[in-house]
């Protein structure tokens, strides 16, 4: 049996999520964050549908009448950003940078300015005024769909990939665990 170290779940502005039962489990237990769509896979840097073969164009929360909603929040989003000098992307990984010393975004970009300005987050150091003054501009409660179809994943699915999995009511949680290298299972080296 090996140690749980981390573990890689959705976690950003809009989707809050872990933070009820699952994040105070992991500092009890030391076990660290991996945040992935941490700019609701585009939404909060205010990215558009790119046609056809979006993805996204299936997903709840860029839906039409859901997008028109979470369009308020990403407004509300980029005013707190501008009054900051940050971009509405810079804000919301800062925010999450600052919800945990053992949480770490993890960015996408496809273009190098999208990575400078993914990095430029790192200027920023929230406020616990700031961090409620943001929470309080773009609550969770309001956000319109679901972050994925809720197809998207079943515990036996998880666990047929090597994942352990918990369920509930409304999501899957997988955890993936690491294991260390040993000279037995040590990759080999040519």
């Amino acid at each position: 049996m090996h140690p749980i170290c981390d573990l890689q779940i959705e976690y950003s502005l809009v989707s809050r999520g872990p933070e009820r039962a699952i994040f105070p489990v992991l500092e009890e237990l030391r076990i660290g964050v991996t945040a992935y769509g941490v700019l609701s896979r585009g939404l909060l840097s205010g990215s558009r549908l790119g046609g056809k073969g979006d993805m996204r164009a299936h997903m709840p929360r860029f839906a039409a009448d859901n997008l028109a909603r979470n369009q308020k929040l990403v407004e509300a989003l980029g005013r707190l950003a501008a009054e900051l000098g940050a971009t509405p992307s810079q804000l919301a990984i800062a925010w999450v940078l600052a919800k945990g010393a053992r949480i770490v975004p993890v960015m996408g970009a496809r273009t190098r300015a999208q990575l400078d300005e993914s990095l430029g987050a790192l200027r920023f150091t929230l406020s616990p005024d700031q961090i409620a003054r943001l929470e309080e501009a773009v609550p969770a409660s309001e956000v319109a769909g679901r972050a994925t179809p809720s197809s998207r994943c079943s515990t036996s699915t998880a666990r047929s990939e090597g994942h352990a999995a918990s369920s509930s009511s409304s999501s899957v949680t997988a955890m993936r665990w690491v294991k260390p290298a040993t000279p037995a299972n040590a990759p080999a080296r040519m």
